[in-house]
């Protein structure tokens, strides 16, 4: 990343996350109408936090659950999103998301968390024919999305239902 941010030659990340991460910046960057004093006020708070996981050792949305720096408790919307997008590539992960997931998270922007995951818990109560506790809509929600992944039925189908 660094190497990014000092101009040098991105070939060797081609293919990585730095170099898609690098170009969308760049292009994000590239609108006049941009205000750099508020981009770096907000960057001025960013903390970079690089956690190494071993593949089909470590949990990445285990990890996601316990890492939450705000200190304000994750919704079971946001474990839910998370979740789901988290083994896609990163752009499935941005295709779902803008026409699935932030559609709906705009519908209750103006609400707290709860409305979001009440809306979920809806979802599966309709979906199951069982009422989840609030707080194990979450857990529920992942036995529903196991139980219809078994069935063939991709994220996008589930993010689609529940859109």
């Amino acid at each position: 990343m660094q190497a990014a941010l000092l101009g040098a030659d991105l070939t060797s990340f081609k293919d990585s996350r730095v170099s898609a991460n690098f170009d969308y910046f760049s292009f994000l960057f590239s609108d006049p109408s941009l205000d750099l004093q508020t981009v770096c006020k907000g960057l001025d708070k960013l903390v970079v936090v690089d956690v190494q996981l071993e593949k089909g050792v470590d949990n990445p949305q285990l990890v996601f659950e316990a890492m939450n720096s705000t200190g304000k408790k994750l919704s079971q919307a946001d474990l839910i999103r998370n979740f789901m997008l988290m083994d896609l590539n990163l752009g499935r992960q941005h295709e779902i998301y803008s026409k699935f997931w932030y559609p709906m998270e705009k519908f209750f922007i103006s609400v707290d968390d709860e409305h979001f995951d009440a809306f979920v818990r809806h979802f599966l109560t309709i979906r199951t024919g069982e009422i989840p506790r609030i707080g194990d809509v979450y857990d529920d929600f992942k036995s529903y999305y196991f139980k219809h992944q078994s069935e063939c039925v991709v994220t996008e189908a589930v993010a689609e239902d529940l859109y």
